[in-house]
């Protein structure tokens, strides 16, 4: 299905133009640094064609985990483990999602190697969209029997799945570490290889905003100006590291220093005009008081 697109991101203004018009606070953003890609959780992309390659991603992983976690969740706790899969990179049947539209184009632009590339922002209406799946709108909690079924076919054997009635699912979830806190965290679970975006109901609750490729270097050097960063939003010593790293063997990169030039020069324009009229209009205020 295509997608019109809304407003096309080229600014910090463009973000805030999407936060503030019209747009419920419930939104859910998520980043593309291709357009083309798929609304798809990992374990349902081409990279995993087999459903039983799912089953033994999860039933490994847990089992492995399992002797090295200090803490970790209860055997049967199935959602519990797909988060930690999620959070060390396991592919599952979750896909991220955020609160926050600027966190949401960081995503879109924060890879330079996809500079070439048009990106986009999603804008997902979550109580919608389990709405079009036949819910109640409401996000569905840990003790929801639908849930519990898409969880537990995470886990089964391809032959012994259950049948779902909810293709995908918006979900309740509590922030389980620092990461998703920053990155103000949500998530969709899904029973289904196909495509969010191809739902027949899809344009009801799926916005797109394109993120020209002309300016993903002038985004990302905004965003980095306001340290929306890696390490910022990756807050654990690896990708402390990865950042520290990279920042000192080229400061630069990524970022478009001429745009940036052009825009502190436009600023100290700008600062001389307000400050010539103020002091226009304290003289006036003078003249007008002494009279």
């Amino acid at each position: 299905m295509a997608y019109a697109t809304a407003i096309a991101i080229e600014s910090l203004e463009d973000i805030a133009r999407i936060a503030v018009t019209g747009y419920p606070p419930q939104a859910w953003y998520r980043g593309h640094g291709d357009t083309n890609w798929a609304l798809k959780p990992g374990v349902h992309r081409d990279e995993f064609p087999n459903p039983l390659q799912e089953h033994m991603l999860a039933q490994t992983f847990r089992s492995r985990a399992t002797p090295v976690m200090k803490s970790g969740p209860a055997i049967q706790e199935q959602l519990e483990w797909l988060y930690v899969m999620q959070h060390y990179g396991v592919p599952t049947r979750l896909l991220d999602w955020t609160r926050s539209p600027l966190i949401g184009v960081y995503f879109a632009v924060r890879d330079s190697a996809q500079d070439e590339r048009d990106g986009c922002l999603w804008l997902l209406l979550p109580s919608k969209m389990n709405e079009a799946m036949g819910g109640s709108g409401a996000l569905l909690g840990s003790g929801d029997r639908v849930l519990q079924r898409i969880t537990y076919n995470a886990y089964s054997m391809p032959t012994k799945r259950q049948a779902a009635t909810m293709a995908h699912l918006a979900i309740s979830s509590m922030h389980r570490d620092n990461r998703q806190m920053l990155q103000q965290s949500e998530f969709t679970i899904h029973d289904t290889r196909d495509a969010i975006e191809d739902h027949e109901d899809g344009e009801s609750f799926l916005i797109k905003h394109d993120v020209p490729r002309r300016s993903k270097r002038r985004l990302r050097s905004e965003l980095r100006a306001l340290g929306m960063t890696r390490h910022g939003l990756f807050p654990d010593l690896a990708n402390i590291a990865i950042s520290i790293t990279e920042d000192v063997r080229n400061p630069s990169a990524g970022i478009d220093q001429e745009f940036l030039e052009e825009k502190r020069a436009e600023w100290r324009v700008s600062d001389v005009l307000r400050n010539l009229k103020r002091k226009a209009q304290s003289k006036e205020g003078e003249e007008g008081s002494s009279s």
